[in-house]
């Protein structure tokens, strides 16, 4: 196996299986095995991006509909409109070079996973998607039965609505029973129809190919007389999921856990792209009552929190190191602290939580002998507060991490008692993870 194709650069550390399993069947879960791929080589081109002196680097690629992006890494940004100050440089990505290296990379992590986490649902729905991808299929298995069972229960007035929606979240969403994009386009669809009191005659396509039903319920209700009402609750429906959108993913951006930071992040993105489905539907329809944003802003928005959820397919498959040496280049070419964590913790780059990036940003101070005591005074303050900090919080990861820094601090300054003590405490949490992950099950 490649280095390509080694999770964390072969480090083993306790909560490293379990990061990357949640962060992965999330990353896979946004679209179909081809346009991951796609999303994926796009990332590592953003990752070959020049840093030019005294210029703001930006990527440019083009769209599937033609439109046009572009990124920057540094400071995280997204755009829809070309930058053309004095300081900015557009740079063409380039894909030629990037292979289909996402099922090697998937079948890595389901080897790695296996090894440390116990067998179960969460197990087998990874080897569904390595299936999936392996195989070279256009398009995940999509459960759409529990979108027809509310439908169903909906339509006979059955239920609590609200409680209704939120096991549709729980069980599908959360649970990658299907593609985001689907899922969302599906609950758009489900929560239009109860809205507007009128129901698409039921059969087993309704879920199954969602846009094309969304599609084909708005624009006949456009075209009726009920083109007014129609408006109304798409405009409710658009401004409901925008309004609520930012702050999901400033509440994942605040979680001590990363795991917890995807499953609300998952949720971010679902709102930003019905928020853009619905903008794009009242622009179609020639609807004119006006929302509280444009559509280039919940594009911005969507495209942002997916860049955050895909993160785990790169970082996932980088050396540890990687994250704090970058940030140890920013520190000692004199970049503020606070641009620092905010290049890699926003809502405009959200691939790691607020604290986690401190915890990177204390590890790159230990890389620097300028900065080294006050960043291994940082882990300390990050370890103890994690310590203390509820079983029930999913935190494994964050502290195996903050453990495998302050093991490679203390390895920095010779001081051998202390090295192996965290190398021992590693190892040993380690061996009763493979020990319970090979346990026979019943």
């Amino acid at each position: 196996m490649s280095n390509t194709e080694e999770v964390f650069g072969g480090m083993v550390t306790v909560g490293s299986a379990l990061y990357a399993l949640a962060g992965v069947r999330a990353a896979c879960s946004l679209y179909n095995p081809r346009d991951t791929e796609q999303a994926l080589r796009t990332v590592l081109a953003l990752g070959q991006l020049p840093s030019v002196a005294d210029k703001r680097v930006w990527g440019h690629f083009a769209r599937a509909d033609g439109s046009d992006s572009f990124i920057s890494t540094s400071p995280g940004e997204y755009r829809t409109v070309r930058p053309d100050s004095n300081e900015d440089l557009v740079v063409e990505l380039s894909h030629a070079d990037s292979e289909a290296i996402l099922a090697d990379r998937l079948r890595a992590i389901l080897s790695y996973c296996q090894k440390y986490i116990p067998p179960g649902p969460e197990i087998e729905s990874l080897r569904v998607t390595v299936d999936n991808f392996t195989t070279n299929r256009q398009i995940l298995r999509n459960d759409a039965g529990p979108f027809d069972s509310v439908d169903n229960m909906a339509r006979q007035g059955k239920g609590n609505w609200p409680e209704l929606v939120q096991g549709l979240f729980r069980e599908v969403l959360l649970e990658h029973k299907m593609t985001v994009v689907d899922f969302s386009i599906s609950m758009a669809l489900i929560q239009l129809q109860a809205m507007m009191g009128q129901w698409i005659e039921q059969n087993e396509g309704t879920y199954k190919h969602p846009m094309k039903s969304f599609r084909s319920y708005t624009h006949t209700l456009a075209a009726s007389s009920d083109r007014d009402r129609l408006a109304k609750q798409l405009q409710q429906l658009g401004n409901g999921n925008y309004i609520d959108a930012g702050p999901s993913v400033k509440q994942a951006l605040n979680q001590d856990s990363l795991i917890e930071f995807i499953k609300l992040l998952v949720v971010g993105v679902h709102q930003y792209f019905v928020a853009r489905l619905v903008a794009s539907t009242m622009s179609r329809e020639s609807l004119n009552l006006p929302l509280v944003y444009k559509s280039v802003q919940a594009e911005e928005g969507y495209t942002c929190a997916t860049t955050g959820i895909s993160y785990p397919l790169t970082f996932v498959f980088s050396v540890p190191d990687t994250e704090p040496t970058q940030i140890s280049r920013s520190l000692s070419a004199r970049v503020q602290e606070s641009s620092v964590l905010y290049g890699i913790s926003s809502p405009l780059w959200p691939v790691f939580t607020k604290k986690f990036a401190g915890i990177l940003l204390a590890t790159a101070k230990t890389l620097l002998p300028h900065s080294f005591a006050h960043g291994l005074s940082e882990l300390h303050r990050y370890e103890n507060e994690y310590e203390k900090m509820s079983p029930v919080i999913n935190v494994e990861f964050e502290r195996g991490w903050i453990a495998h820094a302050l093991l490679k601090a203390y390895r920095l300054t010779g001081n051998e008692a202390r090295t192996k003590s965290y190398a021992a405490k590693i190892a040993a949490e380690m061996l009763m993870r493979r020990a319970f992950a090979e346990r026979p099950t019943s």
